[in-house]
């Protein structure tokens, strides 16, 4: 019994069966349930069947193949053409044991012989019957559509493997014939002759680096939205962004604040995109004395806020907008590609939220990130 109550009960049924006896069968047998459904109509033909199926919403279809429009599969066909078809259940003659798997193959999600509904625990057998067929066409459509995302991911990805090769093509060739040239000539070049291709090398690095960051940040949201979405405690998911940053300063002082309330997220997405910002934070320590970052985590509207703040170097004013784009490192002479404010503002809009710079009360910046759709903690 635990299994049948984890199925599906469907509320509002169609019983397209012609036969006044052994329609009154069926009504018998659902109200035997004592949990049957809220709505029951009634339609004698396919054609009647298709105007309830457009007028009213339907849970599950009971169909007996045997109608006056309609001969053997044809009413079936009919049925799961409609775009968005309910869950068919076909109701069979007591010796049509073939053609009730001929449905099964066609689409139905189960058949019953009459026979057996006039039998003793029909009732239970119908109704176990219909809310597992509802249960598994849902199961069916979810699948479904998990398949149409994996297939628009993989060509989504096509896409940006197709363009890493395009884009790339031209500034790898350029790079390996300048490292090759001054390979070759670095001993007999005169000082300008070999701070000009250092130029020319370093142009075509730069070059190479803003369109491979471009190139991955615009795959970056596809990749990031599609996890799985669970209700996370912050205070499990804090500590684990702030144990994966890398190397930081002897003495690197980390203070965590708030109620740290659960949010609905991609647990390993939310972990790396605030293991970022915590490490910006680290990378912009003045140097003359070891960072101290405040991660502060608290109820904001129906969500939760986050701000990371540190005593560091403030990001200028006129840099914050620009933080977030693809290949920006506000780190002077850094030779990070750029992408990790990117990502995170990335993670963030996949989870309709919002990430800004601020002034920090620590002397230094403050990121602040709000994720909506919190849910109390039970």
């Amino acid at each position: 019994m635990e299994q049948d109550d984890a199925t599906e009960r469907p509320r509002r049924i169609l019983l397209i069966e012609d036969d006044e006896a052994d329609r009154s069968m069926v009504h018998a047998l659902l109200a035997e349930t004592g949990l049957g459904p809220s709505e029951v109509h009634d339609a004698h033909t396919t054609a009647d069947a298709l105007a309830a199926l457009g007028s009213h919403p339907i849970d599950l279809v009971l169909l007996d193949l045997g109608l006056p429009d309609a001969h053997d599969i044809t009413a079936l066909s009919t049925l799961l053409a409609m775009q968005g078809a309910p869950p068919v259940v076909v109701l069979t003659g007591g010796d049509e044991s073939a053609l009730g798997e001929a449905t099964l193959r066609m689409g139905a999600e189960d058949f019953l012989p009459k026979g057996v509904l006039a039998g003793t625990g029909a009732s239970f057998l119908l109704d176990r019957v219909m809310r597992y067929a509802v249960t598994r066409h849902h199961q069916r459509l979810l699948l479904e559509r998990e398949s149409a995302e994996l297939r628009w991911m993989t060509a989504k990805q096509q896409q940006v493997l197709d363009r890493v090769t395009t884009d790339l093509q031209g500034p790898v060739t350029a790079l390996y014939g300048l490292v090759s040239t001054l390979a070759e000539r670095h001993k007999s070049m005169k000082a300008a002759e070999r701070q000009q291709l250092l130029d020319k090398l370093l142009t075509s690095a730069q070059s190479m680096s803003f369109k491979l960051t471009k190139l991955v940040a615009e795959a970056t949201p596809a990749r990031e939205a599609s996890g799985a979405r669970e209700l996370l405690a912050m205070s499990d998911v804090v500590p684990a962004a702030i144990n994966a940053v890398g190397e930081r300063p002897v003495g690197t002082h980390f203070t965590l604040e708030g109620d740290l309330p659960r949010v609905w997220g991609d647990p390993l997405a939310l972990q790396r995109c605030l293991s970022e910002v915590i490490r910006n934070a680290v990378v912009h320590a003045p140097g003359d004395h070891p960072p101290t970052v405040r991660i502060t985590v608290s109820a904001f509207g129906n969500g939760v806020r986050i701000s990371v703040a540190d005593d560091g170097v403030p990001v200028p004013v006129s840099h914050r907008s620009l933080a977030f784009e693809p290949g920006v490192t506000l780190v002077e002479g850094s030779n990070r590609l750029g992408l990790g404010l990117t990502q995170v503002r990335a993670i963030v809009a996949a989870h309709g939220g919002s990430v800004w710079i601020g002034d920090s009360d620590m002397a230094g910046t403050a990121v602040t990130i709000t994720i909506p759709q919190r849910e109390v903690a039970r």
